[in-house]
């Protein structure tokens, strides 16, 4: 292996204990607390750096078993984002779809129907 090979790989195995600990972190904290939040952070953060130090491994060795784990790690950060972010789609999609909707309505049926 060369040298960028191990320290991505170092980084890597890293983070991956510290997504280790924070997420054994968020488990063990009451749901919703400061300290929760704080160790789920942790484990997205890590999780990051774990799914991006594995398609760094990949493209520098392309494998198959590289990329089975690489995917593995890249679903493994989308749920561990997904769950960050749940309230993102609602209020980021969901306002613009609504105002777009009521001002579409408005044109079509007239003022007289929004009363």
């Amino acid at each position: 292996m060369t040298l960028i090979e191990d320290l991505t790989l170092g980084t890597h195995v890293v983070a991956g204990f510290v997504a280790l600990g924070g997420g054994l972190g968020a488990f063990v904290t009451a749901k919703g607390g400061r300290r929760h939040r704080r160790f789920g952070m942790a484990y997205v953060y890590a999780m990051a750096v774990v799914s991006g130090t594995s398609l760094a491994l990949y493209a520098l060795d392309p494998t198959s078993f590289r990329l089975f784990l690489s995917l593995v790690a890249v679903f493994s950060f989308y749920f561990a984002f997904s769950a960050v972010v749940r309230w993102l789609w609602p209020t980021v999609l969901g306002t613009p779809l609504l105002v777009y909707l009521g001002r579409r309505d408005r044109r079509r049926f007239g003022p007289a129907a929004s009363q």
